[in-house]
């Protein structure tokens, strides 16, 4: 009977790691989708407005499908990470002047400023937007109080600042560009630590640890 329990408590377990697993998948994928869509509706908002002709559409709906094919390709050959990247790079380089073969120099000017004030501004407002979003889930998620929240907010733009400052001057070697980051960083995070209570920084490094394992590639830098 003991040996009948283990097991279904067992099989439980492993259908309930399946099914996580499963809608991890299913939250990846919706993301990737909306992203793809995203870029999609960028794309068409930037080609708008330039009078395409017939031809210059079916010219164009055929670069755009043999980009895919060669794209597909690629992903399923057995190349390092830096070859795939340097062949994507070729690919891009490639599709880029495909369409300025194809377009007047008319369209060309008015596609640079349809990416100017759309592709840009976009762009933008998502990092704005996502910063923003940020921000209010770390207020919620550490309880913060409005002075604490101000406080933070001052400090983040005096680091923003100075990072600026760091980044253009270039009487700094790229070496001592990174030790003045680094410095920057750790100057920041004690001053963070100071407007926070010790319950408040422990969840705020649980909360950084949480967000580096959903960006790896980002934990890595």
């Amino acid at each position: 009977m003991k040996k009948i329990v283990t097991l279904s408590l067992a099989f439980s377990a492993l259908v309930f790691s399946a099914q996580a697993q499963e809608q991890r998948q299913i939250k990846k994928d919706k993301n990737k989708t909306e992203r793809h869509e995203g870029r999609k509706g960028e794309r068409k908002d930037m080609m708008k407005d330039l009078n395409l002709t017939e031809t210059q559409k079916m010219q164009l709906k055929a670069s755009r499908e043999e980009m895919k094919a060669k794209m597909d390709q690629l992903k399923s050959e057995s190349l390092t990470e830096a070859q795939r990247s340097e062949r994507r790079k070729a690919l891009m380089t490639e599709q880029k002047a495909k369409l300025e073969s194809i377009l007047t120099a008319e369209q060309k000017a008015k596609l640079a400023a349809n990416r100017n004030q759309g592709g840009h501004k976009g762009s933008f407002e998502g990092k704005k937007k996502m910063h923003g979003d940020k921000k209010g889930m770390l207020k919620e998620k550490l309880s913060l109080s409005d002075d604490q929240a101000a406080k933070l907010k001052a400090q983040h733009e005096i680091v923003k600042q100075k990072k600026m400052a760091i980044k253009n001057d270039a009487s700094l070697s790229a070496e001592a560009k990174k030790a003045r980051m680094q410095a920057l960083k750790t100057e920041a995070n004690d001053r963070r630590k100071s407007v926070l209570t010790e319950s408040q920084n422990q969840k705020m490094e649980e909360f950084k640890k949480e967000h580096k394992n959903k960006n790896p590639k980002r934990a890595k830098k």
